[in-house]
Parts: structure tokens; sequence; C-alpha cells
């Protein structure tokens, strides 16, 4: 038998919710971007996410294949670095884009503290005049914040399935499809067809999501 079924299983669910969290960048991004245009940014965002689905999907791939039914939830729990010189390298290979991510993630945060105090939003030209008597307490904050959280907080997955199901399915799914169909109902943006799917797509995912992660991580609580 290749595989057990386990509702835990359906925890993946609010986890890949909270992986689309890098979402909330995608102003940065398109500001960044020369000659910025909702097509441009499209064809950017698939190639993107096309990139890394394959990349997840071929290590988690090859991972089962190697360890079979014991493979665990950590993919480099499967390995040993002391024993193995490639495991070694694959460690390195993932903290170092982790620590890299890190304060990418913490740039929406960052925005929406800085748009509170000075009403500016991600990619603001007025941003850059955020004085450093406020730019770096804010910083220094977030960073040490994360960090003791990071520290102290056992079971992060449990703490990243409830912000995926209740926070990241809403702020990525539910809320750009809402926006995106108000768009439309009041002409300042008209859908064809196939954006008219896709925006109900969306919608329909983000709510599923929602209720659904929120649910299975509440009952993966309850397990400890």
């Amino acid at each position: 038998k290749a595989a057990n079924f386990n509702v835990l299983l359906l925890l993946a669910v609010p986890i890949m919710m909270y992986s689309f969290d890098c979402q909330a960048l995608v102003f940065q991004l398109y500001h960044s971007l020369r000659e910025p245009s909702v097509d441009k940014m499209t064809r950017v965002a698939t190639y993107a996410a096309t990139i890394a689905c394959t990349v997840y999907f071929s290590i988690g791939g090859f991972d089962y294949m190697s360890t079979g039914p014991c493979v665990s939830g950590n993919i480099l729990l499967n390995y040993n670095p002391k024993a193995d010189g490639y495991a070694a390298v694959g460690y390195v290979l993932y903290f170092a884009p982790i620590i890299m991510a890190y304060g990418m993630a913490l740039l929406p945060t960052r925005d929406a503290i800085f748009n509170a105090i000075y009403e500016i939003t991600a990619g603001d030209r007025s941003e850059d005049t955020i004085p450093d008597s406020v730019f770096l307490p804010v910083a220094f904050a977030l960073s040490c914040g994360t960090l003791f959280c990071a520290i102290f907080i056992p079971g992060i997955l449990t703490v990243a399935s409830f912000l995926g199901g209740a926070c990241s399915s809403t702020m990525c799914f539910t809320y750009p499809a809402l926006f995106a169909i108000q768009l439309h109902r009041t002409g300042i943006y008209p859908a064809n067809g196939t954006r008219k799917v896709l925006m109900y797509s969306m919608l329909s995912i983000g709510v599923f999501g929602c209720i659904f992660g929120t649910c299975i991580a509440a009952y993966k609580a309850t397990l400890g």
C-alpha cells in the first residue's frame, strides 16, 4: 500500500493557504517592474508560481520515493546531515533562502504600520520620506518580536495552519476576489468571461479555505 489516509493530511489545506501570504508583496513587485501593467504582472506571477510548484512537487516526490511511508512532515528530518554530505548541503541551501526571505516577509507588516501612521500605501514614493527615528524602531521591534516568537512558541505548524486558514485564505483569495468583482460591477475595470471565472473561483477557494482550513487547524490543536 503506497499511502495511508489520515485526517491530518487535510492540514495541508491551511498550510498551503499560508504559503500564499507572499501575495502581500504583489504591489511592491508591481511597482518594481519596468513599465508595470496587469498583463505583465500576471505573467510574472504565473512564471513564479509554476517554477515554485515544480520545485516543491519534485522535492516532495523524490523525498517520498526515497523514504516511503515513513516520510516526515518536515523533509529535513528524513535525513541526517552529519552522516550524509548531500543532506548537509541541502540544509545549507534550505536555510539560506529562509534567512533572505525573512526580511521580505516582514515588509507587509512594516508597510501596514507606516500606512496607519502616515496614510501611505506600498510602493508610494512618500514612504521614502519616513524619518529614521520612526523607521528604525519599527523595523527593530518587528525583527525582535518575530525572533522571540520563533524561539519560544511551540508547535509552529499549528500556528501556521491557523494563520493560513483564518487569515491567508481571506487576505490572499477572498478580499482580492471581492475587490475585483466590485471593480467589475462599478465599471471601473470590466472583466471578460475568463476573468469572471477566475474572480469567482478565487472567492470560492478563499471561503472554503477559511472555513475548512480553520476547522482542520482547530482539530489538530485539540490533538496536541
